[in-house]
C-alpha cells in the first residue's frame, strides 16, 4: 500500500505499559513537533522505524506525550543489581525511564503503532504495514 497525501491525518492515540497498568497518550504532531523532529533527528526519520531503533523512538514518544503522562517519568533514582551481585544506583528519567519499562515485543508494536498514528498515517496503513511485517516473520520462521 502506497502512503498518500490524504492518508496523512495526525490523531490523538494510546498505548498501555504494564509496569505501570497506565495508558498513556500521545498528542497529534504539530508543526512545532515536525520542526523538533527534523532538528533532532536530521537522517531519513524512515531509517528509525525501518530499524526498529527504539532509542530514537522512545525520544519521539516521550516528547509527543501528554504532559500529565510525562509527570510518570521525572528523573528517579532507579536501583539496579548487575550480574556480579552489586548495587547500583542510577538516575533515570524520561526517554529512558520509559525504554526500562516496555516490556517484550509486543509492547513495543504497540508504542510504535500509537506513535506512528500521532505521526499521521491512517489505521489502514498501519493493519497493513503490520499484516506485511507478520508475513516476513512467518515467512523467516518457516524457512528454519
Amino acid at each position: 500500500m502506497t502512503l498518500k497525501l490524504e492518508d496523512i491525518c495526525p490523531e490523538e492515540s494510546t498505548f498501555k505499559l504494564k509496569q505501570t497498568g497506565k495508558t498513556y497518550t500521545l498528542r497529534p504532531i504539530s508543526l512545532d513537533d515536525e520542526m523538533w523532529l527534523l532538528r533532532e533527528f536530521p537522517t531519513n526519520l524512515q531509517e528509525i522505524f525501518n530499524k526498529g531503533q527504539m532509542k530514537e523512538i522512545s525520544r519521539i514518544v516521550f516528547h509527543q506525550l501528554i504532559n500529565s503522562d510525562k509527570e510518570d517519568f521525572l528523573e528517579k533514582e532507579v536501583i539496579y543489581i548487575n550480574e556480579q551481585g552489586k548495587k547500583l544506583t542510577m538516575r533515570k528519567g524520561g526517554a529512558d525511564l520509559l525504554n526500562a519499562i516496555i516490556l517484550g515485543p509486543g509492547e513495543k508494536m504497540e508504542v510504535i503503532k500509537a506513535l506512528v498514528r500521532c505521526l499521521g498515517v491512517s489505521r489502514p496503513l498501519i493493519d497493513d504495514a503490520e499484516k506485511k511485517t507478520l508475513e516476513t516473520i512467518e515467512l523467516t520462521t518457516a524457512k528454519m
